[in-house]
């Protein structure tokens, strides 16, 4: 019975009225495409969107050590948080056959994290 509520209350009948996503949606691909645009136009644009990814890891990876290092609390969690967002960019941009430059820009911010977190162990270990 239990079952049969929930399925009812989430499935979609043949009077369901959808919300309109249509201007939502094609606002979202405009804009993507609008970024494919300004990428493709300049390799120095890259590279400087790959140092700003690189660098914004950096700072990331800084805050997150400083403020669960200091503090004490959930250090494990933050770890944990850490290693999965680097294994699974990883895993994202190694198992891609082609490279987008989505993938090359959180590749970077994963070199940024990586970084710093073996600069603050040498801070740490001097």
């Amino acid at each position: 019975m239990l079952q049969g509520l929930i399925r009812s209350k989430f499935t979609l009948g043949p009077n369901t009225v959808l919300p309109d996503l249509g201007a939502s949606v094609s606002v979202l691909r405009g804009a993507i495409s609008r970024i494919d645009y300004y990428f493709a136009g300049s390799l120095a644009r890259r590279w400087l969107w790959t140092v700003i990814a690189f660098a914004t890891g950096f700072y990331a990876a800084n805050t997150v050590s400083l403020s669960f290092g200091a503090l004490s609390i959930n250090d494990v969690v933050a770890a944990a948080v850490t290693v999965l967002i680097v294994e699974l960019s990883s895993y994202l941009y190694h198992s891609s056959s082609k490279k987008t430059l989505r993938l090359v820009f959180l590749n970077a911010f994963k070199w940024g994290i990586c970084f710093a977190l073996i600069t603050d162990a040498l801070k740490l270990a001097g």
